[in-house]
C-alpha cells in the first residue's frame, strides 16, 4: 500500500457551502506522505492549497510551490503544501495521482519532510 506515497493525488474533500447551507465536495491536491502498514487503506496526506488570504498562511510550515519551477506537479497557481495540517483520509477518496512528486522533485520532497519533521517535533515538545 506504499505505492502513493510521495505523489500529489486529487482528494475528494468535504467542504461546507455557506450559500447552499449544505456540504458539499471539491476535488483537491494533497501529498501523500505515509500509510498506516501494508493491510490498511488510510493514508496521511498534506494539503496543497494557494491559501488566497496571506493572514491564513503559516510564515515558516507553508512550504511555497511555485508552478513555474514545478510544472509537472500541475498546479494551477502559486501554491503551499501546509506542512503543520496533515490529514488522514481513506483510499476510496483518492480520484487519482497528479505526479509523482518524490520521483521528479526529490529535493523539495525532502525539504516537506524536514519541515514536517521539525513542526512533529515542536508539537511533541509542547505537549510535554
Amino acid at each position: 500500500m506504499t505505492d502513493l506515497i510521495g505523489k500529489i493525488v486529487k482528494i475528494r474533500t468535504p467542504f461546507y457551502n455557506i450559500d447552499s447551507k449544505k456540504t458539499e465536495f471539491k476535488s483537491r491536491p494533497e501529498l501523500v506522505i505515509g500509510n498506516y502498514g501494508s493491510t490498511d487503506n488510510d493514508y496521511i496526506v498534506l494539503p496543497i492549497s494557494k491559501v488566497s488570504n496571506k493572514r491564513m498562511r503559516h510564515p515558516e510550515y507553508d512550504l511555497a510551490i511555485d508552478p513555474s519551477l514545478y510544472p509537472l506537479a500541475h498546479l494551477t497557481s502559486f501554491s503551499y503544501i501546509r506542512c503543520h495540517k496533515q490529514a488522514t483520509i481513506n483510499r476510496t477518496n483518492i480520484s487519482n495521482v497528479i505526479c509523482d512528486f518524490k520521483e521528479l522533485y526529490e529535493n523539495k520532497y525532502i525539504e516537506t519532510l524536514l519541515l514536517l519533521e521539525k513542526f512533529d517535533k515542536e508539537k511533541l515538545t509542547d505537549a510535554l
